[in-house]
């Protein structure tokens, strides 16, 4: 991951070392560094100016990673909007739950590529930028009720 986050610390960029000779373009990106472990993926294609989106999960984790074009990214945590745009320089970022994104897709022929790290639930999806704020108290109120476990 890189140094910039967003929405205190639950929106991080992730580096990709990208790799370029004659024959064209290698982009990697480490997963073990951000401790994510992807279940699902999904590519998303739209015409520039779509705005695809507009929720936040309460427990599931997405790497949103930008393939082609640019993907504007519209985020929602605490009460507070934050943008970025991904691009050829900042191709990837992690969204942690329950931050609220929305993207709005732009340039030539923008498709990205999204890495989830929980199966599809649409009991987990946060609609509402008001409902992030309950999931912040609910996740507060889980934090609280977990047992303490000691070592012996």
């Amino acid at each position: 991951m890189t140094g910039d986050t967003y929405c205190d610390g639950r929106v991080c960029p992730v580096a990709m070392d990208v790799f370029e000779d004659t024959r064209g373009a290698l982009a990697k990106v480490e997963l073990t560094s951000c401790d994510f472990h992807p279940v699902r993926a999904f590519i998303v294609t739209a015409p520039t100016g779509a705005v695809r989106g507009g929720h936040g999960h309460k427990k599931g984790r997405q790497l949103l990673i930008r393939v082609s074009g640019e993907i504007e990214v519209e985020l929602f945590y605490h009460g507070r909007t934050q943008h970025l745009k991904l691009d050829a320089t900042h191709r990837a970022v992690l969204i942690e739950p329950p931050v609220w994104s929305r993207q709005v897709y732009l340039g030539d022929n923008p498709i990205m590529i999204v890495f989830c790290d929980t199966l599809y639930d649409p009991e987990d999806y946060i609609w509402s930028k008001d409902e992030t704020e309950l999931s912040l108290e609910c996740f507060a109120a889980s934090a609280r009720l977990q047992p303490k476990v000691r070592s012996l």
